[in-house]
């Protein structure tokens, strides 16, 4: 098998996801060449050369697979290596792009045979089953205005850690069009969410890349999305949801409540002239774009740790340590969603004297609702006195 010269890494670029034991390894060659390593069972490892045995192998993609070109820039891919009981080991790869005025997903799928020994890609490719899907979304679906943006990080996706959804953010000129992808590519569905204006007042009025999102992150039990934008705030989405109302307390740093916190500020310097021109042509200065050559400029990132509800928001300089509440969980969001539309259907009962036995329709004794707060409803998007968009953080 014929592999890629060091002078195509260098211009084409590549990326690599590795398995938790690293006993398999997915390459991404130029958007366009995919080669799978397979460590050798056998193999045990020699602690004093410090090699591994294994085999590459390249994935064939089928004529009727639409990839992007090679002079496409507005690309972002993610793979993710995951283990079910319905499919055992996969691997999940999803390359996200413009195709015309449409967001196109090429999503890779593969399945490792049970016998470790026999999981070797073929020429026929009956030992390792692999399995291409195209989904296309127009651009006029997800928000009207939308158009395909061809510059670096204009989209970003994220797999959960189950690879059960794919995150796509889809950045657009003005923050107001700017919107989030939930998209299962197994079952071609996607569903639209808003990102309300990145937190901006007056976002249809702003325009420039310090709005995109830059980096994107699951939590450890996939419930909630962290997002990363090029200003340096960080926001939190549910999973199939939209932005929470975000406060945060400890070590001096008190925001919100705000959709997006500044924890980590972009730091911009830039000339009068410069700055003059920019009012004048009603654009925004952003670090990103006009320092983009300098090599000591911020880069923002976020992550999360691997079992607890914690998120690290990193500028490339200092790294803030944000500790979501430990009581979060999808059981207990669930039970207090429960508990609280009890509340509110107990009191319509109360107010027009409807003979109903609320407690008893959720199969819930009456002491549980003794003592529920009802939230004030407020907008669609939610007020301060809103505890559905509510979220508290510790930061350290």
């Amino acid at each position: 098998m014929n592999f890629h010269s060091i002078s195509t890494f260098e211009q084409d670029g590549c990326e690599v996801f590795p398995s938790r034991d690293c006993s398999r390894i997915l390459l991404v060659v130029s958007k366009h060449y995919v080669y799978l390593w397979q460590k050798d069972s056998q193999d045990e490892g020699s602690t004093k050369n410090n090699i591994l045995l294994g085999n590459w192998s390249l994935v064939s993609i089928p004529a009727r697979i639409l990839l992007p070109s090679p002079d496409s820039k507005a690309v972002a891919l993610h793979a993710i290596f995951t283990t079910t009981e319905m499919y055992g080991d996969c691997c999940q790869l999803s390359i996200v792009w413009n195709q015309k005025a449409n967001v196109n997903i090429t999503s890779l799928f593969i399945q490792f045979a049970a016998d470790k020994e026999s999981s070797k890609l073929s020429n026929n490719g009956e030992e390792l089953r692999v399995q291409w899907m195209n989904l296309q979304n127009p651009l006029s679906n997800i928000m009207a205005g939308c158009e395909p943006i061809h510059m670096d990080g204009a989209y970003m996706c994220r797999y959960t850690n189950d690879g059960q959804i794919l995150a796509v953010g889809v950045n657009q000129k003005c923050p107001a069009q700017t919107s989030l992808l939930f998209v299962s590519p197994c079952t071609d569905t996607v569903l639209v969410s808003n990102m309300n204006g990145c937190g901006i007042k007056e976002p249809s009025k702003k325009r420039g890349k310090q709005y995109w999102i830059t980096d994107m992150v699951w939590t450890y039990d996939n419930l909630f999305l962290g997002l990363m934008l090029r200003n340096g705030t960080l926001g939190l989405v549910t999973r199939l949801g939209e932005p929470l109302v975000l406060v945060s307390r400890g070590c001096s740093i008190e925001f919100g409540p705000a959709y997006f916190l500044p924890l980590t500020p972009a730091i911009s310097v830039q000339s009068d002239m410069r700055s003059r021109k920019n009012q004048a042509n009603g654009f925004d200065p952003t670090p990103s774009f006009n320092s983009e050559a300098d090599p000591l400029r911020q880069r923002f990132s976020v992550t999360s740790h691997p079992s607890l509800p914690i998120l690290l928001v990193s500028d490339g300089y200092l790294v803030v340590i944000a500790q979501l509440p430990s009581e979060l969980s999808q059981m207990i969001l669930m039970r207090d969603l429960v508990l609280e539309s009890s509340s509110h259907l107990k009191q319509i009962a109360e107010t027009n004297r409807l003979d109903l036995t609320l407690a008893n329709a959720y199969n819930l004794p009456a002491t549980e609702l003794e003592g529920v707060k009802i939230s004030p409803r407020g907008p669609k998007h939610g007020k301060r006195g809103d505890s559905r968009h509510m979220s508290s953080a510790n930061y350290r």
